[in-house]
């Protein structure tokens, strides 16, 4: 994903990577931090640093892949972050990485949170997948694997 994106201007200005955070119970159960791995990779190709210190996830809820309604998802996520360290990415440029796009819910959330208690700050969003929940006019339509 990266290397493919390093031909293009996408990366250019990009101050610090951002990985939508766990919350303790769910790190604790999964191991590891899917949008983590996917900052890490990135790092790797263009150096870019990744921050997990500035943004915690200080709920956890229900996954977003059980939740059915954009409502409810937005409901779900709604003040789930808080910036513990504003002054590390004032005046910054952040990418934040998502692994799946369905509705935006937490990106969202996670944007709202910085842009609330963080002063000049600019924000770029990268994500591995998107959902068919939420298609963008301009792609093609979702079409169902035919078995």
């Amino acid at each position: 994903m990266a290397k493919d994106l390093t031909d293009t201007s996408f990366f250019e200005g990009i101050d610090v990577m951002l990985p939508v955070p766990l919350s303790p119970q769910k790190m604790r159960q999964r191991g590891y931090n899917q949008s983590e791995r996917l900052a890490e990779g990135v790092r790797q190709v263009t150096g870019i640093p990744v921050d997990t210190q500035s943004v915690v996830r200080n709920t956890h809820t229900s996954t977003q892949t059980q939740v059915i309604s954009i409502y409810e998802r937005e409901k779900n996520v709604k003040e789930i972050f808080s910036v513990i360290h504003p002054k590390c990415l004032t005046g910054k440029h952040l990418l934040l990485i998502d692994d799946v796009l369905t509705t935006g819910s937490t990106i969202r959330s996670l944007a709202h949170a910085i842009l609330k208690n963080v002063p000049e700050i600019k924000l770029s969003v990268l994500t591995l997948g998107l959902s068919h929940f939420h298609r963008h006019p301009l792609l093609p339509p979702y079409v169902e694997p035919q078995e």
